[in-house]
């Protein structure tokens, strides 16, 4: 009985910890966007000083509600439960260099869906996303990508898809010990 009730404790501990894992201190690469508030930033850079949590959004072939759904639900919960702390949320829509072309309609777009006070939050980047799903070893286009950084702009967790209670928790043991 007790060995398999230790089974199904290992089991379901890989299965959460399989979207999650903790970064030996890594940088989080250098990324150039531009905010819809019309800045240009780069990242991680502008977040120095600061512990932040980016959320990224690709674009895959046209497809992006799911993962946009996911990160909206990760940009809440930093809001609800982080944002008193001083965590910073950026979230970052990759889009293909393709998409360069319609910037300017994209980028409106994401403007009038938002309230003013969130534009320069998010920060929109057209390029080699592909670049960066190597850098940053991403799977899955189809999911959020979430990073966890601390003031120097290092990756403390990185994770993927939507909030569940055990990576919060975790994020919040990360943020009461660092």
């Amino acid at each position: 009985m007790i060995s398999l009730i230790h089974f199904w404790f290992m089991l379901s501990i890989s299965i959460i910890m399989s979207n999650t894992s903790f970064a030996q201190k890594s940088d989080f690469p250098l990324l150039q966007a531009r905010t819809l508030a019309g800045e240009n930033i780069e990242y991680p850079k502008a977040l120095a000083g600061n512990k932040s949590l980016l959320v990224m959004v690709f674009e895959d072939i046209g497809r992006y509600q799911e993962a946009q759904s996911q990160a909206n639900q990760w940009l809440a919960v930093c809001e609800s439960r982080w944002q008193r702390l001083g965590i910073l949320a950026h979230e970052i829509p990759m889009m293909g260099g393709v998409w360069k072309i319609a910037r300017s309609y994209i980028d409106e777009g994401m403007r009038l869906g938002l309230p003013v006070e969130k534009h320069s939050s998010v920060s929109c980047f057209y390029g080699d996303k592909d670049k960066y799903r190597r850098l940053l070893a991403i799977e899955k286009f189809a999911e959020a990508q979430v990073f966890l950084l601390d003031e120097n702009g290092s990756i403390l967790l990185q994770t993927h898809g939507a909030p569940d209670e055990n990576t919060i928790n975790q994020i919040q043991e990360i943020l009461a010990i660092n």
